[in-house]
């Protein structure tokens, strides 16, 4: 059998241990799914996801922040809202929080009336239309799984009163779940296990879906990228685009203030001159920690010039230790909430250290809430009420 033999090669034969088990139709499945397997590639991305480079302290040196709300600058910024689109990130699920469909479509209630993530991001939209009288440009970022779903939600709510034409729904791509020893898994007796590839995969993707083609098009010179589950996020900022335009940025981020200097959020830093984001407190010969103090917010703002540049530009796989349930190589089905496997993503902010300097606007907690539990949503909803 050919497949068990292209298999052998990389060691992953175990996919076929529930062949003779499985009917015409799931052979079929199996057999074009191993076909379309990317196995050199996730060999790479395993073993180099082993290498992680040694930072050196004597090469870190603090980022500007700003904090301005200076009124000249929103007048600046408000000048773009024609040159201005928004990316939508909506990858995911709803699974931490017991719902197992796209996030952005869990329902949950506001001041009696039922809502959900996406709608809320299009009430802000509206606003924005009402005020400027622009109906800014929608990305929205799907996964290969959920696609299909966000797209019927937006119908079946009628893209709630945006204009349709105005929406654009873009797919990531999915990478296999390995589990630690580097092999892959099964999620059925037929079907390898998949998830998506991380949001750093949207620059190359805006190139092979043609958006940014578009987006030129559409003389758009600023886009802004947030995650769905960030319900207190501005959507369109004129005091962020006033900082990028006025300083002549190609790139930035929001950010937050890390409070406690000794906890290991990541932090905004340079390292060898270009705009990085790691943990200071690994880095034991670092002096004054205490000047690194800006977390990523997930909120980030491009120039249509950066986004061309990064187009082109490889980005690294980071292994994320993740809980999956899968078939393991033995064939016995492993059903847990503990991590067990690996998941391979590429990251945002990896695109910043592509350029010689960034944006930090550091922003409050008003602006920054990411639904990631029942706890969390309790929360948003308290604030949204206000």
């Amino acid at each position: 059998m050919k497949e068990r033999k292209y298999l052998q090669k990389f060691h992953q034969e175990h996919l076929l241990q529930f062949w003779d088990s499985l009917n015409e139709d799931e052979k079929r499945k199996l057999k074009k799914q191993i076909h379309s397997l990317p196995l050199a590639k996730m060999q790479r991305i395993y073993i180099n996801s082993y290498h992680d480079d040694v930072i050196e302290a004597k090469k870190i040196k603090p980022l500007k922040t700003y904090f301005s709300k200076d009124s000249s600058l929103i007048k600046l910024g408000e000048k773009f809202i024609s040159n201005y689109a928004l990316i939508t990130l909506s990858g995911g699920s709803g699974s931490r929080f017991g719902y197992s469909k796209a996030k952005g479509t869990y329902p949950f209630v506001i001041n009696g009336k039922e809502t959900s993530m996406f709608q809320i991001e299009a009430e802000k939209l509206l606003d924005v239309f009402k005020k400027y009288n622009v109906y800014i440009p929608w990305y929205i970022m799907t996964s290969e799984k959920n696609d299909e779903e966000v797209k019927a939600f937006f119908k079946e709510k009628k893209y709630f009163g945006y204009p349709k034409e105005k929406i654009v729904f873009f797919k990531q791509k999915s990478l296999p779940i390995l589990n630690v020893e580097g092999k892959m898994v099964l999620k059925t007796p037929s079907e390898v296990l998949y998830a998506s590839d991380g949001n750093g995969a949207i620059f190359h993707l805006l190139k092979t879906t043609k958006i940014l083609t578009k987006l030129e098009k559409e003389k758009i010179k600023y886009v802004q990228v947030i995650n769905v589950d960030n319900i207190l996020a501005k959507l369109f900022d004129p005091m962020f685009l006033g900082l990028m335009a006025s300083n002549n940025y190609l790139v930035g981020a929001k950010t937050l203030y890390k409070k406690d200097p000794l906890a290991n959020d990541y932090v905004f830093f340079k390292y060898n001159n270009h705009p990085f984001l790691g943990n200071v407190n690994a880095i034991s010969s670092l002096e004054n920690k205490e000047e690194y103090r800006d977390t990523f917010s997930g909120i980030s703002l491009f120039t249509i010039e950066a986004l061309k540049k990064l187009q082109n530009v490889p980005m690294q796989y980071h292994r994320a230790y993740k809980a999956y349930s899968f078939y393991e190589p033995n064939g016995f089905f492993v059903k847990s909430d503990k991590k067990n496997s690996f998941k391979f993503e590429k990251f945002i902010f990896d695109g910043f250290f592509h350029f010689k300097d960034m944006l930090l606007y550091r922003v409050d907690e008003k602006e920054f809430l990411p639904i990631k539990s029942q706890e969390d949503l309790q929360k948003g909803i308290m604030a949204l009420e206000k």
